[in-house]
């Protein structure tokens, strides 16, 4: 991309202006950033300050696609830009000079940096992690504990399916053992009945 000279001061811009125009401008001014090897971070801060004009005029959730769709850089970037604009007078306060920095060092200067998640051997074999190893190989202990009471579970389930079976196959005997015995009473029953009356037979 051309740089151009048409961009206008933030600062002497009072109206809203159309999104084309501010991305026309966002990236002329970016445009300039990237010019040389050095960060032109009053060109940042320009950049910055247009992104902030555009994202109010910008429909809300479309932000990001805004960005993709009309500016020549990155949404990362774009937040650079904005960090840039919204702490420039810490920027200025600490450092008599800014054009020595590179953009990412200035993003960097007012960035809280992130704990680290390194812990060093010294610090781990401190008493905190000594315990915090100990609670963690309780936690295996446990675990191993569990997976002996599931298999216990599994092979009891397994015992007492096969005791049911079993049951269900002696109540299946029983069933036919009562059967057997209810047709011997009855055939006795028959026969008793039968002999008497063949005698009342024989007494007539």
């Amino acid at each position: 991309m051309a740089i151009t000279t048409t961009t206008p001061s933030v600062a002497n811009e009072t109206t809203t202006t159309d999104l084309p125009t501010l991305a026309s401008w966002i990236n002329n001014s970016h445009a300039r950033v990237t010019a040389t090897n050095r960060s032109y971070l009053t060109f940042a801060r320009e950049c910055g300050d247009w992104l902030k004009q555009a994202k109010t005029t910008v429909p809300r959730g479309q932000w990001l696609a805004w960005i993709k769709a009309n500016l020549e850089f990155t949404p990362r970037m774009a937040q650079y830009y904005v960090t840039i604009a919204d702490e420039w007078e810490t920027i200025s306060r600490q450092c008599e000079t800014v054009s020595h920095l590179t953009l990412r060092q200035a993003v960097k200067l007012v960035t809280p940096e992130k704990p680290s998640r390194y812990i060093p051997m010294e610090e781990f074999q401190s008493d905190k992690h000594q315990r915090l190893r100990a609670f963690a190989k309780r936690v295996v202990v446990e675990e191993f504990r569990f997976q002996s009471l599931y298999e216990l579970v599994q092979k009891e389930e397994a015992d007492a399916k096969l005791l049911a079976e079993r049951l269900a196959k002696l109540r299946g005997k029983e069933s036919k053992a009562r059967n057997r015995a209810e047709k011997f009473r009855n055939d006795l029953e028959r026969l008793i009945r039968e002999e008497f009356e063949k005698r009342e037979a024989a007494t007539t």
